[in-house]
């Protein structure tokens, strides 16, 4: 019961966490618009951030699943575009071009990081992409799809 509780914890803590990482993503056209909860066979319960650039019709998903039991915390990260067929799902963007060094900072696979890093260092990594490599996807100049690989979950 207490992991249950300890779960639910940070999933409600992150909805106010989320806040300290706003200002990041409005350097890149990004407005917050909202948090919702949400569930998945795949990943489990998680919340979801839901960013909006109105410049480029650009929408940016972040959800954000604590550890439960064995599972481990990560983030999945979503960008879809107004007229675009393909989303571009940033870990299979990474895979796709053998970016496993930043790779690792969207999954805490030990679960030993302090909530707050983890955090830090992914936004931070987030920040990386959106002012380097995707900064062309970012300001609406290029658009790069990623099909999902649903590992026998379809």
């Amino acid at each position: 019961m207490k992991n249950d509780e300890n779960y639910q914890a940070e999933l409600d803590v992150s909805k106010e966490m989320v806040r300290d990482y706003i200002g990041a993503l409005a350097k890149h056209g990004f407005e917050y618009k909202e948090a919702s909860f949400s569930h998945s066979d795949l990943t489990g319960n998680s919340v979801q951030f839901l960013f909006l650039a109105k410049k480029t019709s650009t929408s940016l998903k972040i959800n954000y699943n604590p550890s439960l039991n064995n599972m481990r915390r990560l983030f999945v990260v979503t960008l879809e575009r107004s007229g675009e067929k393909e989303r571009l799902y940033l870990d299979q963007y990474l895979k796709l071009h053998n970016r496993d060094d930043i790779l690792l900072f969207l999954i805490d696979s030990g679960r030993v990081l302090e909530m707050r890093t983890f955090w830090d260092r992914f936004f931070g990594a987030l920040e990386s992409l959106f002012s380097n490599e995707l900064k062309p996807v970012i300001d609406g100049t290029r658009w790069v799809g990623t099909p999902f690989d649903w590992a026998g979950y379809k």
